[in-house]
């Protein structure tokens, strides 16, 4: 057998024994739920959630494979283009003026994927005078991402990374757990899709009142049971954020709410002594996001880039999401003396950040020019990306004021 030979025949038995692992996944964590749901009786959907996507053996997130790019199961917009991270690098430094340039200035990142947001925003901001004073930490709960990421940002020869958060120094990156993170910080606080992998409770309108869905066993497969709600947090929070904006449901109608976004903006309080929370998600305001016309709800599973949304298929091996209320997320901030500055799709968000010229046609296009526009359209493209995603930035401890990603733009509707 030659040399190419061995090649290919290596890669056909990764590949296999990569199939292997992730069925042998699939078969432990599907029986480790049943035996829960056999023991305990029928668990809730934020139960079922949190633990396919983050049991420390078996979950999605925590798995060897990454389910980001072409050969995982979804593309985020920094998988697009590094353009989409520069154009952030560019509202950041925005930001870190608008703070009186404090050093260091601290960057967040919550759920860095496989770091090339993270990347593109540390690259292009190389050429600042911001690199100096930054210090950009990422909060990751996957082992395996974080190799992925310590791989790919090593490249960086203008920072070097922190080992140890007691000893880190402006103008370096490192890791750190939501426990090391110090406090009084000031500077900004960046989620690319994270919001919307939180585990969240499913609810069902039935008889004038909300109820529980339940996960349970019906001929040793998973179903759906509605029941009682599991917890007083699902009825504060539906009192809170539904029924006192007055949001009308109809006999039948799904909804998804997701408690635990007030203990990641607890958290993000607690830490940011003054700055901004700049958040990239799925999601609508409360009106829209509860409307009839999202009678099943907004749940969405993601495996191998084919979309649906029934979450007892693939078990660990695919992802589960669902939009986020921006309306709530925006009075969970206000509580806590933030502003709400804006709320805009991604399309209107990038193309306030650029340059008008860079906009306009030209006359000749290199191979680079013209790869670029093609991967800018994507970012921006009104049925896709651009409308899908939305971008919310909120400050703390600065007065009202005026950013480039929310210039308005030909008058048009941001929500």
């Amino acid at each position: 057998m030659d040399k190419l030979s061995h090649q290919c025949y290596d890669w056909a038995q990764n590949i296999a024994r990569e199939a292997t692992n992730q069925e042998m996944r699939h078969l432990e964590l599907q029986q480790h739920l049943k035996n829960i749901i056999t023991t305990e009786g029928s668990m809730t959907f934020r139960d079922f959630m949190e633990l396919t996507l983050y049991h420390p053996d078996y979950g999605y997130y925590t798995a060897e494979r990454s389910p980001l790019g072409p050969e995982g199961d979804f593309i985020t917009s920094p998988e697009v283009s590094p353009l989409f991270g520069q154009l952030l690098a560019r509202q950041i430094e925005e930001m870190w003026r608008h703070l009186d340039c404090p050093t260091p200035f601290s960057i967040i990142e919550l759920g860095p994927g496989r770091g090339l947001m993270a990347h593109s925003i540390l690259t292009a901001l190389a050429s600042t005078d911001l690199s100096n004073h930054l210090i950009y930490h990422l909060i990751e709960v996957s082992p395996q991402r974080r190799l992925e990421q310590k791989a790919l940002l090593s490249e960086l020869s203008t920072y070097s990374s922190y080992e140890d958060p007691a000893g880190m120094e402006r103008g370096t990156y490192g890791w750190i757990t939501a426990e090391q993170l110090p406090n009084k910080l000031q500077g900004l606080v960046l989620s690319n899709e994270f919001f919307d992998a939180l585990p969240v409770h499913r609810l069902v309108y039935k008889d004038g009142k909300l109820q529980e869905l339940y996960v349970a066993l019906h001929d040793d497969n998973f179903a759906w049971q509605s029941g009682p709600i599991s917890t007083t947090v699902v009825t504060d929070w539906a009192d809170k954020h539904i029924w006192q904006r007055h949001i009308t449901l109809e006999e039948g109608q799904i909804i998804e709410i997701n408690p635990t976004m007030e203990d990641w903006v607890s958290f993000i309080d607690d830490h940011l002594q003054r700055g901004f929370v700049l958040t990239i998600d799925y999601g609508h305001p409360a009106e829209v996001l509860y409307h009839p016309s999202r009678f099943e709800g907004t749940l969405m599973t993601y495996y191998r880039h084919q979309a649906n949304n029934d979450p007892f298929t693939h078990i660990g091996l695919k992802d589960l999401t669902t939009h986020i209320d921006f309306t709530a997320l925006s009075t969970l901030g206000e509580e806590r003396l933030w502003q709400t500055l804006g709320l805009t799709n991604q399309m209107w968000f990038l193309i306030s950040l650029l340059d008008p010229e860079e906009i306009k046609p030209k006359a000749t296009m290199t191979v680079a020019d013209f790869r670029r526009q093609q991967q800018l359209k994507k970012l921006i493209q009104p049925l896709g990306m651009g409308e899908t995603f939305r971008i919310m930035i909120q400050s703390k401890g600065l007065k009202a004021l005026h950013l480039l990603g929310l210039r308005e733009q030909s008058g048009k509707s941001r929500s």
